[in-house]
């Protein structure tokens, strides 16, 4: 493996960390139809469509339309809620389009494997280079050479089945082929590391015959509907238990030629014919016959291939193994780019929600600091009024007792002592009694004095005017009831008159 595919495979397992896992599916494309399968939570997602007649045939497209109808009502069903979700698939490709041949190169050291691969699959390609993909994977070898199985496919067949579902809401990463992907399912199922396995599979393309050793497929053959046919109108029993018996025994011949082994057993997958098959290849040859049976049970055996499409997702970033991809591009720079692209989508989705919480969390802040602020700002506003008008208050009475001393005093200034501390007495007198003396009207001490003040209420004017009456300096006082008047800020204002009893003012 080269030191640019090493990056990305590690870089792919670091984003495959980081990212979200996007669901992976597998299909399987036949003649009659298209099946897919995934698992959500472990649960199978499972979803199955056939072809109008004739839209597939020998597994190339003849009606595109159609078969984009199916891939878009697949879609539908699989994002029902997110039409223009990609849903990242591996496609099994029909048996009819592939080729397989084993073959062995000289241990040339792993980062050179893939070049000399790559050299002989072009060598032997039944295909001509420039119009095929090819693909290989790893069977085993030794000191001196490696064991690989290649296979291939025609570009235009794999580039219009990729191009329509790409079209229709899906992402291929890989292309396979049925053996494949069964094979995966018995490595997985069954203990057969040590044996030779013959898996005889019947879809409704036609049979496939492989071999599996060591749980790697070493060998796969595919034969149709149509050729068994032939001119017939139909596949009668005779001819078809007939021809079981002879690519079985094809198969079985192969084997211990090129790989010097006889088979040990066969494992069938022939949805509503395994006891048929297994009758027939029990009665004509000597070796174990099971059907293959898997730990799912949700999952029958028509649903197989496309099963075992889907379990190639937990086989990339977890081991070293190489596995065929019958694609343009490999299955890691796939997965990497998916991975890199669910990677930044959901960090870009994460900053997005953790921006706009901050942004509601300043916007809460703002509006709580700004409501404090004019809070505060009323608050001392209103601090400040108080004050302001305390002092006003403070200085309006001092500077209204200092123009009445003044103008009493400016009256008589031989009586300017005895005026001063007369009117200071009176005037904090009344305001003990809560009166506020505004004017003071005086010509001698020997005249009535006249006096405008302001009081609370009626009540206090009553008990101010009874409380001079009843002292000992002042005489004839006096409060005209129609001098009482109610002023605007709730208090009444009114007028008082009284004159000196003689000996005040010697004293």
């Amino acid at each position: 493996m080269s030191t640019f595919q090493s990056f990305y495979k590690k870089a792919g397992q670091i984003l495959a960390r980081l990212s979200s896992k996007p669901l992976l599916g597998g299909i399987y494309v036949s003649n009659f139809g298209i099946q897919y399968i995934s698992f959500i939570g472990g649960v199978p997602k499972m979803i199955s469509l056939r072809f109008p007649p004739g839209v597939v045939t020998d597994g190339r497209i003849q009606d595109k339309e159609q078969f984009r109808r199916v891939c878009s009502e697949i879609h539908a069903a699989v994002s029902p809620d997110n039409p223009d979700k990609r849903t990242q698939v591996v496609v099994v490709l029909p048996g009819a389009l592939v080729y397989t041949q084993s073959f062995s190169i000289p241990n040339v050291g792993d980062d050179k494997i893939d070049e000399s691969a790559i050299l002989n699959l072009q060598m032997i390609s039944p295909i001509p280079q420039q119009t095929a993909y090819m693909s290989w994977q790893e069977l085993g070898g030794s000191s001196d050479k490696r064991e690989l199985l290649g296979a291939f496919v025609e570009r235009s067949a794999v580039d219009e089945i990729r191009d329509i579902f790409s079209e229709t809401g899906f992402y291929p990463i890989a292309f396979e082929f049925p053996s494949l992907s069964l094979s995966r399912l018995v490595s997985e199922s069954s203990d057969i590391k040590e044996k030779c396995v013959l898996m005889f599979h019947i879809s409704s393309d036609g049979i496939n015959l492989a071999i599996i050793r060591g749980n790697k497929l070493h060998f796969d053959y595919f034969r149709s509907w149509r050729s068994i046919q032939g001119e017939e109108s139909q596949i009668s029993r005779e001819r078809f238990d007939r021809v079981i018996v002879e690519e079985v025994r094809k198969v079985m011949n192969f084997s211990m030629s090129k790989f010097r082994v006889k088979v040990d057993m066969a494992l069938i997958v022939a949805p509503g014919f395994e006891s048929e098959v297994s009758g027939v290849i029990s009665k004509n040859f000597s070796m174990e016959v099971d059907p293959l049976t898997l730990s799912v049970p949700e999952i029958s055996p028509q649903w197989y291939v496309a099963y075992g499409a889907a379990m190639r997702e937990a086989m990339y970033f977890g081991s070293k193994e190489r596995y065929i991809n019958l694609n343009k591009e490999t299955s890691e720079d796939l997965f990497f780019q998916e991975h890199l692209f669910g990677f930044v989508g959901l960090w870009r989705n994460a900053i997005t929600v953790v921006f706009g919480f901050f942004l509601f969390v300043f916007a809460v802040a703002y509006l709580f600091l700004s409501g404090q602020e004019k809070t505060l700002q009323s608050g001392i506003v209103l601090s400040k009024a108080e004050v302001n008008q305390s002092e006003y208050s403070l200085i309006a009475e001092k500077a209204g007792r200092f123009n009445v001393l003044l103008e009493v005093v400016g009256r008589e200034p031989e009586n300017a002592d005895f005026w001063h501390g007369f009117l200071t007495g009176f005037i904090d007198n009344a305001a003990g009694n809560k009166i506020s003396v505004r004017r003071v009207d005086a010509s001698s001490v020997t005249s009535p004095i006249q006096i405008y003040a302001e009081a609370p209420d009626n009540a206090s004017v009553v008990a101010f005017k009874n409380k001079l009456s009843e002292s000992a300096e002042y005489g004839d006082v006096s409060v005209p009831l129609l001098g009482i008047k109610e002023l605007d800020n709730g208090s009444v204002g009114f007028n008082l008159s009284f004159s000196l009893k003689e000996g005040v003012v010697s004293r």
